[in-house]
């Protein structure tokens, strides 16, 4: 959003820290709003409507719990939900958020701050094109277990299976997203660096596992919203059913199987950045 027109509903004047700041392509400055209340916005207008796929968000402090809403509109008037972060307990300075939307204008709503901490952005990069590798890494949070995607026993084999299991902050717990030409994804086990595959030719129920990247449509996967705001379905391309945690288990160690969408919570997983 680098240079596009931003506004918000209150700004530190005095300090010139103004909407502006947010969108001039550096972290040195920043927009603060005027006080330390909630519910303050920062809103860029991208000039025409977009196909956006995700913002990347630098927060003024580090190690800091901001909770925060992502709307999008095409017409400055109706406005609709694309990343809920209202309950996040995240403390990263910079914060990603994936989703596919048409918007020409997108705004950043600050819903909960600790104590003696102001809403201010340091900078708002809205997206719309396939991100590369500035993601970053993520953890992938299953809504029903609560649990993380993770390679069983932090194998680097060919075949380990993919279970999930209590966040340990372990690499094989952590997921980097690679982008297709088609819009769709490669999950890459930081651990490994092998993907998420679905073992060629399997059938419905069959176990997930980790496979070297031979850039197959098996080991592509489309980040579908969940009817629930925040999460995803993870679909593969080849066979369109969902990465889905085997009989809704919340177990350790449950696998991680294909399944076709049925909206349940076992099937949805929260991208949470590392």
């Amino acid at each position: 959003a680098a240079g596009e027109t931003a506004t918000a509903d209150s700004e530190e004047t005095s300090k010139g820290n103004t909407a502006a700041r947010a969108v001039d392509g550096s972290t040195v400055t920043r927009w603060c709003a005027g006080d330390g209340d909630t519910g303050h916005w920062l809103k860029v207008d991208l000039g025409s409507t977009r196909s956006l796929t995700g913002t990347r968000i630098a927060w003024e402090k580090d190690s800091t719990n901001y909770r925060y809403r992502i709307e999008g509109s095409t017409d400055n008037s109706s406005w609709t939900t694309l990343a809920d972060l209202t309950a996040t307990t995240s403390t990263s300075q910079v914060q990603i958020a994936l989703f596919r939307a048409q918007a020409r204008y997108v705004r950043v709503t600050v819903t909960g701050l600790p104590s003696g901490v102001w809403a201010s952005i340091r900078n708002l990069e809205v997206y719309d094109r396939p991100f590369t590798a500035d993601l970053g890494t993520f953890k992938l949070v299953n809504r029903n277990s609560g649990k993380v995607m993770d390679v069983s026993g932090a194998s680097t084999a060919d075949g380990a299976s993919v279970i999930q299991w209590p966040w340990s902050g372990g690499t094989n717990q952590q997921w980097k997203l690679l982008p297709n030409t088609d819009g769709s994804y490669r999950l890459s086990n930081v651990k490994s660096g092998k993907v998420l595959d679905s073992p060629g030719g399997s059938t419905q129920g069959a176990a997930l596992d980790q496979w070297t990247d031979t850039s197959s449509d098996n080991q592509w996967w489309k980040l579908v919203p969940s009817s629930t705001s925040g999460y995803y379905r993870l679909v593969d391309v080849r066979n369109g059913w969902c990465a889905d945690v085997k009989d809704a288990s919340t177990a350790d160690g449950a696998t991680i199987i294909q399944w076709p969408s049925t909206g349940a919570a076992n099937q949805d997983w929260q991208m949470v950045a590392l």
